[in-house]
């Protein structure tokens, strides 16, 4: 069968990352490629051979109950990269999946010391940390270090 490239459209924080962990640009992706699709969004498989990257967070939340995401899982089937699942057998994030993208709570630096800022973001501990159920649901994994204020932009 051949195989029928689709990559989101352009400017498309999904598109970047998967362009980056392939090692090409958006000057080298081929021809080929139809690079008008929404991303996240698998009903745009219509055609036996499209292949496509999709966020396993968008489409572990996309299956889950209550509906707090909307199901646009389409014919969209994840697949293994070097043997490796993007899901566990109970279908939350394999954070051995060797194409994970980090992604983070921004919070000013300034606002660090205030006490609800501090108590829902800062340390170990804090609100957003305790949520690993939450967190699952949304297709994202647990960080050793969750909380932690030692990376920061500009201030």
């Amino acid at each position: 069968m051949a195989l029928t490239p689709l990559l989101p459209q352009s400017g498309s924080g999904t598109r970047s990352f998967f362009l980056g962990q392939l090692g090409l640009t958006e000057s080298t992706f081929g021809a080929c490629v139809d690079d008008t699709v929404q991303e996240h969004n698998g009903e745009a498989l219509d055609s036996a051979g499209d292949i496509a990257p999709y966020s396993v967070a968008q489409y572990i939340a996309q299956s889950n109950e209550p509906g707090d995401v909307v199901d646009r899982r389409g014919a969209a089937v994840l697949g293994s990269v070097n043997g490796v699942a993007p899901r566990n057998a109970n279908g939350t994030l394999n954070t051995a999946f060797p194409f994970n993208r980090d992604v983070y709570n921004v919070v000013p630096t300034a606002k660090l010391t205030d006490p609800t800022i501090a108590a829902a973001f800062v340390g170990s501990t804090s609100k957003v940390c305790a949520q690993n159920g939450v967190i699952a649901t949304y297709g994202f994994g647990t960080i050793a270090n969750c909380g932690s204020t030692d990376l920061r932009g500009e201030s």
